[in-house]
């Protein structure tokens, strides 16, 4: 510990003039870390190999219901991983994710593009005693949201800084947002809003759980939310199950999806 505290005073004076009261307190420290007998045969714990994670490209297939209509979905993503995927290999709260896209069919045969992330980037960055890091995310392409009462496929960019912790296989985070987008219920031609997305990260040895909660409030006083809980459960290195629920709408409608679905990894 006085190691660690010795190194953090230096790194906080790195660029100033060293004062005396700084200068007698790494004293103070350097002789406590003397006086300390020194503790051998503790080694770290090694995170695994990135050789040993997941492949880098994804493919799945499932189905669902939303609200009381079923559907089935198939998903292509050319790289790289997300927040739920299986962690071993990867670094835990960070995803990057390229030209993500969801295509489903319904009972009705028709045929819909869900989803297209071009870009989907988040952070988790944990604050500790010793560091106050900023997270982030920022997210570019088109999905479908309850507008009124219909959903409707919308091109957007959104993003915005947050805060997060570690506490053990736990992370819970919080951001600030802001979303600009693109549809056909709208008059103008973009619609901006502002909002909330919170939630936490539970890495747990034999599966990943996921809750969140989002709130936007846009510039036409129409208001939108999504909370939502995802499962997902590794079987091997290049597969899993993914089970997903998840609340979308607004004032006027709002509707459950239920979704499962198969996952498989490549290089």
């Amino acid at each position: 510990m006085a190691r660690t505290a010795y190194a953090h005073l230096r790194l906080q004076n790195r660029e100033s003039e060293r004062s005396q009261a700084v200068a007698q307190r790494g004293m103070a420290l350097l002789r406590t870390i003397n006086d300390t007998p020194t503790v051998s045969g503790i080694e770290p714990e090694r995170p695994a190999s990135p050789e040993k994670g997941h492949g880098t490209k994804m493919l799945a297939a499932g189905g669902g219901m939303l609200g009381d209509r079923g559907f089935g979905e198939l998903q292509a993503r050319f790289t790289y991983h997300d927040w739920l995927d299986n962690p071993e290999g990867y670094l835990n709260g960070a995803a990057i994710e390229a030209f993500h896209a969801r295509i489903r069919r319904t009972e009705s045969d028709d045929l819909s593009l869900e989803q297209l992330d071009v870009v989907n980037i988040k952070s988790l960055a944990p604050r500790n005693r010793f560091r106050n890091p900023i997270s982030w995310f920022v997210n570019g392409g088109l999905d479908r949201r309850f507008i009124g009462d219909k959903r409707h496929l919308t091109r957007h960019i959104q993003g915005g800084p947050g805060l997060a912790w570690e506490l053990g296989s736990v992370m819970p985070y919080a951001y600030a947002m802001a979303r600009a987008e693109n549809n056909s219920a709208h008059d103008v031609l973009v619609s901006t809003a502002a909002g909330a997305r919170a939630g936490l990260l539970w890495y747990a040895e034999h599966f990943q759980l996921g809750l969140e909660a989002e709130g936007l409030y846009y510039h036409n006083d129409d208001r939108r939310y999504r909370p939502s809980a995802t499962l997902n459960v590794p079987l091997g290195r290049n597969h899993a199950l993914r089970a997903r629920v998840e609340r979308d709408g607004g004032p006027d409608r709002a509707e459950t999806e239920f979704h499962l679905s198969w996952r498989y990894y490549f290089d």
